[in-house]
């Protein structure tokens, strides 16, 4: 009979229970109506943090976020600690349908994960964000992070460029300029967004970085809203791009600071956002006061006729939104809460030079229908500088 080792068999299989029941641990998944319930009480964008709970979660969250939009705030606070600016950056979902009191909180923002947070924190520039929900900074290269899983994306760039962000029907390009002044365009080559062609653009006309107001694709074609209020062109079609002026009839009543363009449905629009003082808001100054939104503008290009046609409503179930360096259309009936035919806007926070005290910036929705605006809602608290822009769209696990 050979010889028994009763003291080794209980360790071996000791061992081997343990690491079933580990992996038994690891591999758990929640059921599917658990997961619905939990994801049914927060935004998709504060339950994509969590997606690595469980497969079933991770699958879900996934879904969840590829199959609708996502409209949010990309928000920087700026606090004076010790004489020393200290930049932090926030996500802000926000309820598009306004519904906010005492018997609905609104959403809880959270902190940029650290890619994102590293890039808010040195003061790299943001210029935009993709219509795919990437966020766009100019340091060095180009680099795209995406808010959700942190990851990042590098556009090798001239060190010296400046980039404009053009984006419409889906898609985004990139405008700079190189070391000896040359106008480069880079579009993507795929849809992967690994790769991108470039390509030098002749300028007929002057353009530089610092007076482009807004920027928009549409058909094939970049258009670049100039601080004059005229418009330029580039065809990226032809074999041979060139840069150069469109003549449209200007809109000089009056100047308005605030410009937005945007492709919806294959058409570009202009807004313009009329502010106007207003001594009954909230947020008041000491020597001076609060300028609030009051209304918003919206013209179609007439290429052919060579104007701006005003437009009264949106059409096809449509809503703008409209910030510094991210503007967008959607479809109101493909997002939750959004309004048709209403224009979401952000409201820049401002300040008082002499007393050097800020007020809050704001968030709010224009009915173009109602011709006024139907709610306002504060982004931050006073005494705190603000920069916020809209980002949105499908966003990805992967």
């Amino acid at each position: 009979m050979p010889p028994m080792e009763p003291k080794n068999a209980p360790e071996s299989s000791e061992r081997k229970v343990e690491e079933d029941d580990e992996a038994s641990i690891r591999y758990v998944d929640l059921p599917l109506h658990l997961t619905e319930k939990i994801l049914c009480c927060i935004s998709p964008l504060e339950s994509a943090r969590l997606a690595t709970v469980c497969k079933s979660w991770a699958a879900t969250v996934s879904a969840r976020l590829a199959a609708r939009l996502a409209p949010h705030l990309l928000v920087t606070l700026t606090r004076e600690y010790n004489n020393v600016s200290v930049r932090r950056g926030f996500i802000v979902p926000v309820p598009l349908d306004g519904a906010v009191g005492r018997t609905r909180r609104p959403p809880a923002a959270f902190p940029a994960r650290r890619r994102l947070e590293n890039l808010v924190g040195k003061w790299s520039q943001c210029f935009g964000a993709t219509p795919c929900g990437l966020v766009a900074f100019a340091a060095g290269s180009i680099l795209l992070v995406n808010p959700v899983t942190d990851t990042v994306q590098r556009l090798v760039v001239d060190k010296t460029s400046r980039a404009v962000l053009a984006s419409g029907g889906g898609d985004y390009w990139f405008l700079c300029f190189d070391r000896i002044n040359r106008l480069v365009l880079f579009s993507r080559a795929d849809a992967s967004q690994e790769y991108w062609s470039k390509r030098l653009v002749a300028a007929t006309a002057d353009l530089r970085y610092n007076i482009v107001v807004a920027a928009a694709i549409c058909n094939g074609c970049i258009y670049l809203f100039h601080m004059s209020e005229y418009l330029l062109k580039i065809d990226t079609r032809a074999p041979q791009l060139t840069l150069h002026k469109i003549w449209v009839a200007p809109l000089m009543e009056q100047h308005i600071p605030k410009r937005y363009l945007i492709e919806c449905d294959g058409e570009v629009l202009l807004v313009r956002q009329l502010r106007a003082r207003d001594e009954k808001f909230p947020f008041t100054f000491c020597h001076s006061q609060f300028l609030r939104v009051v209304g918003f503008e919206v013209y179609k290009l007439d290429e052919t006729g060579r104007r701006w046609t005003p437009l009264e409503t949106l059409n096809h179930d449509r809503a703008l939104f409209v910030s510094p360096e991210s503007s967008f259309a959607v479809r109101a009936s493909e997002v939750e809460g959004c309004r048709s035919s209403c224009i979401y806007f952000v409201g820049e926070m401002q300040r008082c030079y002499l007393c050097n005290k800020k007020c809050a910036s704001t968030w709010g929705v224009y009915s173009m229908e109602g011709r006024k605006v139907l709610f306002e809602h504060v982004v931050s608290k006073t005494g705190v500088s603000v920069e916020a822009r809209w980002s949105s769209s499908h966003h990805t696990l992967t």
